[in-house]
């Protein structure tokens, strides 16, 4: 479940093109900022990979606490 990622269309029609605007949408996550395309990537890796092989139907929101905030 990814959260809010740099590049996304969606991304971009929520803040539009101000730079400001940007940065406040960062203040409002967790960790104060905003996940870049590599977040992802790097989730599903790891997924993907032998070490997570034992875990099966998860959701896991990937999206620097910005669910729970």
């Amino acid at each position: 479940m990814p959260g809010p990622t740099q590049g996304t269309l969606l991304f971009e029609y929520l803040t539009g093109t101000n730079p400001e605007v940007k940065k406040e949408f960062a203040t409002m996550i967790p960790l104060k900022r905003v996940a870049n395309p590599e977040d992802m990537a790097e989730t599903v890796m790891y997924f993907c990979s032998d070490e997570a092989g034992f875990i099966t139907g998860q959701c896991l929101a990937i999206d620097g606490g910005f669910s729970i905030s």
